[in-house]
């Protein structure tokens, strides 16, 4: 099931990557003065320094481009008109303290009703930030104390 306890699917991928930089690495060293003995060494060595770090930065490259969405300033038609894509303006209205010091109905005003309009905790609906094995949605949480808001955060249910 394993080879030395990488799976078996991270050693192909690794073997995939290492023919071309072989090969890449013997090319490179064709023109050099070395022996053909000394330039198959320093391209095994080569290979094997190199394939492991390019392995690394493709992984991280694609946990990069799940990772990754668009970060917007606060539009109020945006965000009455598109609910689950909500998640791109929060950091511009936690940044920002946009919130801050204003009252519960000029909340209501900026970003509609709220499920929970009694209570001193406000929770808007964000939609699903991507990510990786992302699968709760986000909430922007407004707290309020004497009617107006003092915190903006936000976080998974």
């Amino acid at each position: 099931m394993s080879i030395f306890g990488i799976g078996i699917e991270v050693f192909v991928i690794n073997i995939l990557i290492a023919i071309p930089v072989f090969f890449f690495f013997r090319w490179l060293l064709k023109k050099t003065k070395f022996s053909i003995k000394s330039r198959q060494l320093l391209s095994s060595i080569g290979t094997v320094i190199i394939t492991p770090l390019i392995y690394v930065g493709l992984v991280l490259s694609f946990i990069f481009l799940i990772s990754y969405y668009p970060s917007k300033e606060f539009d109020q038609q945006e965000w009455m008109d598109e609910p689950s894509e909500r998640y791109e303006m929060s950091e511009d209205i936690i940044e920002s303290e946009l919130l801050i010091g204003k009252t519960k109905k000029e909340v209501e005003k900026m970003l509609g009703p709220s499920n929970d309009m009694e209570k001193d905790n406000w929770a808007y609906m964000l939609g699903f930030v991507p990510g990786i094995a992302n699968i709760d949605p986000s909430v922007l949480l407004i707290f309020f104390e004497n009617g107006k808001v003092v915190k903006v955060s936000q976080h998974k249910t």
